[in-house]
C-alpha cells in the first residue's frame, strides 16, 4: 500500500557537548538532561527537536508562506493550522564511555539496535542488518568487532570480550547512514548487555560544575549548580514523518516537497549542522545532521 507520507531518518552525531534541559533539579544534579521515563535512557523531546528546527528555518527561509505551511501557523495568526512535519524524539543509538583500553568506545545494547531496526522500517528504510540480529550477551561480556584484547574496560566495570561477526554489517549500516568512518565504528563499537546499557546510560554522562562570579571575580555567594550533558560523539536519530500541508490551497506542498524543503533548504547538504538545547552562547549542542530517506514508490 502506498504511503500518504513522506518518512526520513535524522541521524545525528554530537559534535559538542549537548545539554537538552529537563527542566527540573534531580537529587544532587541542578541541571539535569531529558530522559525516557520508562528507561532512564537520555533522549531529546520531538518538542526541543521541532522548535530548534523551525528556528534553524526561519533564518533560512525566505518563504514565510513555506515557512508556515512546513512548520504551522503562529498561535496569533489570524488562520491557524497544524505544520506538515511530525517529528519524534530523539533517541539514542550509541553512547560514547569512557575506556582504560584506549580511545572511547560506542556503547550500545540490543535493545537499542532493535528499536533503532523498527523506527528505519516505520520510515521505509532498509534495516535488515540490524533486524535480523540475534545478539546473544551476558552482563559480564561485551561484543565487539575486532577483538585486541580478551578484556575491556568501560567505566569501572571489566567485561569479558567476544568477537560477532554479523557485528560488522551494523557497523556498515551506521557508519553509512551517520556518515561516520567505517574503520572507527568497527574499533569502537562495543555491545553489552540491555542491564549493563541502562546502568551506564544512568550513571557514565557528564555533570559539570558551574559559579557565577561578581564584578570583583569571585563566587556569587550560593551560586553554584552542577549541569549534566550528553558527551560529543553521542550518536542519535529521531523519525521524521512529512504529510501534505494544511495551509492555503494555492499554497498547498505536497509531502515530497515538504521533505524537500528541509533537507534541501533548511538542512541542504553542504550545511547539515543544528544547534539543539541550551548553552548555545558557549558552543554547546551542536549535531551533524544526515538523511535516511524511505524508497520511492
Amino acid at each position: 500500500m502506498q504511503s500518504l507520507n513522506q518518512n526520513l531518518i535524522m541521524n545525528m552525531v554530537a559534535q559538542t557537548s549537548i545539554h537538552a534541559g529537563a527542566g527540573q533539579a534531580l537529587s544532587v544534579i541542578d541541571l539535569p538532561i531529558q530522559r525516557e521515563s520508562h528507561t532512564q535512557f537520555p533522549v531529546i523531546f520531538g518538542s526541543s527537536l521541532k522548535g530548534a528546527l523551525r528556528f534553524r528555518a526561519s533564518q533560512v527561509l525566505n518563504d514565510n508562506k513555506k515557512l508556515v505551511n512546513v512548520f504551522g501557523a503562529d498561535s496569533q495568526s489570524e488562520d491557524t493550522f497544524a505544520g506538515a512535519i511530525m517529528i519524534s524524539d530523539s533517541k539514542l543509538l550509541l553512547l560514547p564511555v569512557r575506556s582504560l583500553n584506549g580511545y572511547f568506545k560506542w556503547v550500545t545494547c540490543p535493545a537499542l539496535l532493535r528499536r533503532y531496526a523498527n523506527d528505519c522500517e516505520r520510515a521505509g528504510v532498509n534495516a535488515e542488518n540490524l533486524a535480523n540480529l540475534n545478539l546473544n550477551i551476558n552482563q559480564t561480556e561485551v561484543l565487539v568487532v575486532e577483538n585486541k584484547s580478551d578484556k575491556l574496560f568501560l567505566e569501572e566495570f571489566l567485561l569479558s570480550v567476544k568477537v560477532d561477526n554479523t557485528l560488522k554489517a551494523v557497523a556498515k549500516f551506521i557508519a553509512e547512514n551517520f556518515k561516520l568512518d567505517e574503520t572507527a565504528v568497527n574499533e569502537q563499537l562495543a555491545v553489552v548487555s540491555d542491564d549493563m546499557f541502562t546502568y551506564l546510560a544512568q550513571n557514565s554522562t557528564p555533570v559539570n560544575a558551574h559559579i557565577a562570579l561578581d564584578e570583583n571575580k569571585t563566587v556569587k555567594k550560593g551560586a553554584l549548580w552542577y549541569e549534566e550533558t550528553l558527551p560529543s560523539d553521542t550518536v542519535m536519530y529521531s523519525l521524521i514523518s512529512c504529510t501534505s500541508s494544511r495551509g492555503k490551497k494555492e499554497d498547498k506542498l505536497e509531502p515530497q516537497q515538504v521533505a524537500d524543503v528541509l533537507t534541501g533548504e533548511v538542512l541542504p547538504q553542504d550545511n547539515r549542522y543544528l544547534q539543539v538545547g541550551g548553552n548555545e552562547t558557549v558552543g554547546m549542542g551542536w549535531f551533524a545532521v544526515q538523511f535516511s530517506q524511505q524508497a520511492a514508490q
